[in-house]
């Protein structure tokens, strides 16, 4: 059986760039671009932006394709760093 320590998004993401992590959270908002999709995940800690590409993962962005706001979503996928323009 599976475990999974209870954090924060932010906590969750913070430090571990290139590592495989999973979020738990609130869907506030969907943005679809053509072949990426942005999900902004929200708890009580903060916010979290996840990217779903077709390119990458047909199934993961079909299923985000499938996300309206308010739902309750746990999301696994790579971390990335974000580069602040």
């Amino acid at each position: 059986m599976a475990t999974h320590a209870q954090r924060t998004l932010s906590e969750a993401t913070s430090g571990m760039e290139g590592q495989e992590v999973t979020i738990r959270g609130w869907v506030k908002t969907r943005r679809d671009h053509g072949k990426l999709i942005f999900l902004d995940i929200i708890d009580r800690s903060g916010i979290v932006q996840v990217v779903a590409n077709a390119g990458a993962s047909e199934s993961a962005y079909n299923e985000a394709a499938a996300l309206k706001p308010e739902y309750v979503v746990e999301i696994t996928g790579k971390q990335r760093a974000c580069r602040v323009t």
